[in-house]
């Protein structure tokens, strides 16, 4: 029996249709725009598995902040979080760390295998909760 295939979406697709902005309107084109732009830098890199983008900047040697654009469904996502890890630990990469609203994205991390710990920070200016995640490559 094959693996069923994902269809493949542009990255532009990825963007709008992630769970982040595809209900923020126009918001997704200012994101898409700030990932190529971050590009030009050094600092920022674009791993993509599947419809799940890791975009990650340099913070220290061999950690790395993680934003991810995710438009895969949450099994898959996993599968390809796994493999970005995997990715990361063989570049020399301990560390990944994010800061996000969404506790359930930092919840499935935990599932990955790898070491992965919770904080939550001070809430945003309009209460909304907001937590760090950082995993262990």
């Amino acid at each position: 029996m094959s693996k069923r295939q994902i269809p493949q979406m542009t990255t532009q697709e990825i963007v709008r249709n992630s769970d982040e902005f595809k209900n923020r309107g126009k918001e997704w084109e200012k994101i898409y725009v700030s990932l190529y732009n971050s590009l030009a830098s050094n600092k920022y890199r674009i791993m993509r598995q599947n419809n799940t983008l890791f975009w990650y900047r340099l913070d220290a040697p061999k950690t790395a902040q993680l934003f991810i654009i995710n438009a895969d469904k949450p099994l898959q996502f996993l599968r390809n979080f796994k493999d970005y890890c995997k990715a990361m630990e063989a570049a020399g990469f301990q560390q990944v760390y994010g800061i996000t609203e969404n506790p359930k994205m930092l919840e499935m991390l935990k599932h990955s295998g790898y070491p992965t710990t919770v904080e939550q920070l001070p809430n945003l200016p309009d209460g909304t909760p907001q937590y760090k995640g950082t995993v262990n490559v």
